[in-house]
């Protein structure tokens, strides 16, 4: 079972993720900000983060940037969850250390599974590096869906 931290302003996407997170057998935590994030993790270790990008206040990169800082959290997985599909956002939150970016619109219960045992320790060891080449695998599918132009 897998300790997830959900960091979203809507409280709805937060209610229907940890909802999501207990159905699949783990454990989830939302908090509605980034500061309550950075803090809450500072002394409540997490499996994987799941962080928005849009939020009032401190956006989703600035709290990424944060946790890349700190020591209890700079390994802590994180996924990017929003609704921005700018190419450009989406590079950002990878050169500053995110794991995945996932756009809201596409989630579905066993793509989010996929993912939760992709980054946590769910999956067999033997199984490390399957995983692996599943996120390499992804990442070049991704990258032939973004035009040319927008590189």
């Amino acid at each position: 079972m897998a300790r997830i931290l959900i960091i979203d302003d809507h409280i709805e996407t937060c209610r229907v993720m940890t909802m999501l997170v207990k159905h699949l057998g783990h454990q989830g935590t939302s908090l509605n900000s980034g500061p309550e994030g950075i803090s809450y993790l500072q002394s409540n270790p997490a499996d994987l983060v799941i962080l928005d990008v849009m939020m009032p206040g401190m956006d989703g990169l600035e709290v990424l940037r944060r946790l890349r800082e700190i020591d209890q959290t700079k390994k802590t997985p994180v996924i990017m969850m929003t609704a921005v599909t700018d190419p450009a956002t989406r590079r950002q939150a990878m050169t500053l250390g995110a794991n995945d970016y996932w756009i809201k619109a596409t989630i579905e219960v066993q793509e989010l599974e996929r993912r939760i045992n992709l980054f946590t320790s769910n999956g067999s060891e033997e199984g490390t590096v399957q995983r692996v080449l599943e996120r390499i695998a992804s990442w070049i599918d991704e990258q032939r869906s973004i035009p040319l132009r927008a590189i």
